[in-house]
Formats: C-alpha cells, sequence, structure tokens
C-alpha cells in the first residue's frame, strides 16, 4: 500500500467528527489504567508472579492522563482535578456481556490517534525519582458479565526493586520474586521508557524487531506490546504521542464508534482484532478530552487463522476451542487513580 492510500480521505474525516466533539483545548483529565504485568516476559521470567486468565494487557498511563503534581508524592483522581485524592467509588457494576462487532475503519483510525498524540503532547510529566514507585489502581476482569475486582500494582520506577501487587484473584498481596531491573521493550520500567526515540517509524521498527516470531501474528503482538508500553507505567508526553502514532502504522487497526469499559464508561476505541481467536482488543478514549479510560475484548465472528509454529514462542500452543458468540465481552478494564509514591502500601 502506498503512503498516498495511508492517508485518510475527506469522508474518512468527516465521519470521525461525526463520533468526536470540535477539538478543543487540549487539557486532559485525569485518568488511567489496566491488566497485569508484562506478558512477554511473565512467561519465560524466573520465579515471576503467574498472570490471571487474560495476561495481555496493563493500566494505561499515557502522557495524555499525566498531569505536573508535586514532586515527592503526586496523586491524580480518574477524570478529576490535579492533586486531589481519588473519589471513593461505589461497587462497580456487572459489564455489558455482549456489545456490538461491527467492522471499524482504519482510515478512521488514523486521523483518531493522530488527536490522540497530540493531546498527550501537550500535557506535563507527572514528576517522579528513581527510588519511587508508580502506583495504580483499577477494576479488572469483569468479563460475561461478571463483576470486575480491584487491583492495585506499584512499581519500581527504574527497576531496582521489586514489584508488588494487591489482587484478590491472585492471592491478596504479592510481591515479586525479583526486581525488573533496568528496563527493556519486554519489561520496561519508566526509567527506560523515558529513553525511547521519539519518532515514530522508529519505533515501530523497534518493536518489529522485539516481537518478531512471537505471538498469534506480527500486528497483532505489536499492537499489544505498544499498550504494555503505555500500560501500568508513566511516560514522557513525548514518547507517548509517538508510541499512539506508531500505532497508526501497524494494519488492521481500526476505531470502534462506542466503547465501554469495566465501569460502564463508553467512548471512543482503537482496536485490532487477534487473527488466531478472532477476539477484537479495544482500548477505549473519552471522546471529549480523548483521556484514556480502559479496556475491553470483545469476540468477534472474524475468521480464525491458525498460526504456524513460527508465530508462537517455543513451545507455546493455540487451545483449539469454541469460540464464545460475537458479542461477548471477555475481559475488561478501568483506570481508578494513580500516584508517584515513596513506598508500596501507599496511594497518595
Amino acid at each position: 500500500m502506498t503512503a498516498r492510500q495511508n492517508q485518510p480521505g475527506p469522508e474518512d474525516r468527516e465521519e470521525l467528527a461525526r463520533l468526536l466533539p470540535a477539538p478543543g483545548d487540549p487539557e486532559l483529565s485525569r485518568d488511567r489504567h489496566l491488566l497485569l504485568k508484562d506478558h512477554l516476559m511473565r512467561e519465560i521470567k524466573p520465579g515471576a508472579v503467574p498472570a490471571p486468565r487474560r495476561p495481555v494487557r496493563r493500566l494505561l498511563i499515557t502522557a495524555g492522563s499525566l498531569s505536573a503534581a508535586a514532586a515527592l508524592v503526586a496523586v491524580v483522581a480518574v477524570e478529576g482535578r490535579p492533586g486531589t485524592a481519588a473519589p471513593q467509588a461505589a461497587a462497580p457494576p456487572a459489564p455489558t456481556s455482549a456489545v456490538s462487532v461491527d467492522p471499524g475503519s482504519h482510515q478512521q483510525a488514523v486521523v483518531l490517534l493522530g488527536r490522540i498524540a497530540e493531546a498527550a503532547s501537550t500535557q506535563k510529566l507527572l514528576p517522579f525519582r528513581n527510588d519511587q514507585y508508580a502506583y495504580i489502581r483499577s477494576e479488572v476482569g469483569g468479563g460475561s458479565g461478571t463483576a470486575p475486582e480491584t487491583r492495585e500494582i506499584w512499581r519500581s520506577i527504574d527497576g531496582s526493586k521489586r514489584t508488588v501487587i494487591k489482587q484478590k484473584s491472585l492471592g491478596g498481596t504479592i510481591t515479586e520474586s525479583s526486581p525488573d531491573g533496568p528496563g527493556t521493550m519486554e519489561l520496561p520500567t519508566p526509567a527506560f521508557l523515558a529513553t525511547l526515540p521519539t519518532d515514530p517509524q522508529k519505533l515501530h521498527d523497534m518493536l518489529a524487531a522485539a516481537t518478531k516470531g512471537t505471538g498469534t501474528g506480527p500486528a497483532a503482538v505489536q499492537f499489544k506490546t505498544v499498550f504494555d508500553l503505555l500500560g501500568e507505567q508513566i511516560v514522557t508526553p513525548q514518547v507517548g504521542a509517538a508510541l499512539y502514532r506508531s500505532i497508526a502504522l501497524i494494519p488492521g487497526v481500526v476505531t470502534v464508534p462506542d466503547a465501554v469499559d469495566a465501569l460502564g464508561r463508553h467512548g471512543v476505541a482503537v482496536a485490532l482484532t487477534d487473527p488466531a481467536s478472532g477476539v477484537r482488543e479495544e482500548y477505549v478514549f473519552n471522546r471529549s478530552t480523548l483521556a484514556y479510560l480502559g479496556s475491553s475484548d470483545v469476540q468477534t465472528d472474524a475468521p480464525v487463522t491458525r498460526p504456524t509454529p513460527t508465530d508462537l514462542p517455543s513451545g507455546r500452543t493455540v487451545d483449539a476451542q469454541p469460540r464464545p458468540a460475537a458479542g461477548t465481552v471477555l475481559y475488561s478494564t478501568a483506570v481508578v487513580a494513580r500516584a508517584v509514591v515513596d513506598r508500596p502500601g501507599q496511594t497518595h
């Protein structure tokens, strides 16, 4: 496909304009979150905390959701004001068990991701020191009409200290057996992410090289990895914007006009369907602020391609199980609060 063909046409921009309000001051509201530790490395790192059933995503702490705060301890409530504590939310409702799976548009996704990146690039970085922790609280799970559960994680900024996770389905509070280390593309830390290039094409090429030969197909695994790099992390505004723009370079990424996170918040999503399972991963953004809200995994009726052995990590296979009905929500997440703190257990 040529570069000209990749450019969105007037009809795509008009259609996207109906989904999103006119752009205003790109000051995003506070938000963010998502599920378990690095799914690529979790499978091979000795002694790592076992991932729950859905091991591919984590909380998003994007540049678009970052704000200036106090240097030592900074807290921002989701959809709240800078420097305020997170509101005490009522028990989360059980999510919708089935949603629409209409096909989306790649050209609209290019336009949407450009707007998200532009908004992210204008945000101020939540300040942190290498000896601190990124704290994220979220609601995760919630598939098949069941209520989600609370997940909290304390991740070392520079990877020198062990990550702590508090989640009932994992057995309560768990401390990983070893620190993450200085960070890699497969197992990032906030300090490592700050060193990434801000050119979208360079990031795309780095991700392609880091994920080659893994997962269920190059586009699907690269899409997941980009959001893993943004998940349960802190990125600079420039790197966050570049990561969003790199997503637009992945073939098959589309928009979903009405997507829902684990707390039932509606927004517009960017999504990609995994060719091995037919599951569409949707990352949901607030229509007005373009702030990240959460995610949803939705079963589609797309034809399933059985990956070849070279498409999968060594020793892994894809289970041949009956697929749920199209539109079934398999898993969802929602960001509740985030902060930079001095030690595990602190939330503000």
